[in-house]
């Protein structure tokens, strides 16, 4: 429901592709991709986390190669959703609030939700969704009028083909990169939870609202084709342009709606970096503490004081009793 994803729907438009086109590969790949993601999130019923399952894989240190592509994976999702919360902000104060502090309004917000913990994560997330829902259905009312969607026409031969498949590629990443942390959120889940609960419930939380924004986000792009002012916005403050031309028709209450629609970023980008909070974790088992120490990460400085010899010892006792875990529950 962020407005990222609003982001990633436009992106097929600036290939040059129809909306009809962006509309079918949205569809088709979001389908198919969200069923990666729905079948790891059935691993969280073991109890462990995804840190596990990849440690149990691929071994002690071809781990720590897949905790540095998960990090820079969730790196990259949280410059997006920054980025992109911020030039809606930057579109609201029409160049008041600069993009760069946009960035830092949302991340400095996104540290202290973190800071509160996955508990807290959980309890906020129940309802997080709700104000950008909103302000997606009434962007899509006011700014329908403007909206055509024979706006452009998809390139032919080569060129087309190029287009399609470079905007599959955005689709099925941006789907796809749930998998590193689907697992984390139902660690807590009651074990005697049927799994296709769990996989239905994910399968659609994810791929519903995945492809109704990003639907709306390649919509919103036709209005930058046939208005000069929608493409001046968009020009000037990216995604934040074309959304606060559609929300003007509501007035004093689109400019709230376009606060919340900035502030989306919020919510999924506190569940990136408590993901990315998990992975950074490993590093101590692995590291020297002095390394740590001089680390310039901020994350690996404030983890606290290094562990004892004794705390150590424990780790790699409980290490070795999830994998014995893991193997015996994946036999059930």
């Amino acid at each position: 429901m962020a407005v990222a994803t609003l982001n990633t729907g436009m992106v097929g438009g600036e290939m040059g592709l129809a909306f009809w086109d962006c509309f079918a590969i949205i569809m088709v790949v979001n389908v198919m991709a969200c069923l990666l993601p729905a079948w790891t999130a059935t691993f969280g019923l073991t109890g462990l986390r995804m840190t596990t399952f990849s440690r149990y894989s691929f071994g002690y240190w071809g781990n720590l190669l897949v905790v540095v592509f998960s990090m820079v994976s969730t790196t990259g999702w949280n410059a997006i959703n920054s980025i992109s919360g911020a030039s809606v902000l930057y579109a609201l104060s029409d160049g008041k609030c600069p993009q760069w502090a946009g960035v830092i309004i949302i991340c400095t917000t996104v540290w202290v939700i973190c800071a509160l913990g996955i508990t807290w994560i959980h309890r906020l997330d129940a309802y997080l969704w709700i104000p950008p829902f909103v302000v997606w259905c009434v962007a899509a009312g006011t700014g329908a009028k403007s909206l055509d969607g024979n706006a452009v026409k998809s390139p032919t031969g080569a060129n087309g083909a190029a287009s399609a498949f470079s905007f599959i590629a955005v689709i099925f990443s941006f789907a796809v990169s749930w998998i590193n942390c689907a697992a984390d959120y139902n660690v807590k889940m009651p074990t005697n939870t049927p799994r296709w609960k769990i996989f239905v419930a994910t399968y659609i939380g994810i791929c519903l609202p995945t492809v109704l924004v990003q639907t709306l986000g390649a919509a919103l792009f036709t209005g930058t084709q046939v208005n000069p002012e929608w493409k001046a916005a968009f020009l000037d403050a990216g995604v934040g342009g074309p959304l606060k031309m559609a929300l003007l028709p509501a007035g004093g209450f689109g400019k709230f709606l376009l606060v919340l629609a900035g502030l989306s970023s919020i919510p999924v980008s506190h569940t990136n970096n408590a993901t990315r909070k998990q992975k950074v974790l490993t590093f101590p088992e692995q590291h020297p503490k002095q390394l740590l120490l001089r680390s310039p990460c901020p994350e690996f400085r404030a983890m606290g004081p290094p562990r004892s010899p004794h705390r150590l010892r424990d780790i790699r006792f409980h290490r070795r009793h999830n994998s014995r875990l893991l193997r015996s529950r994946l036999l059930l």
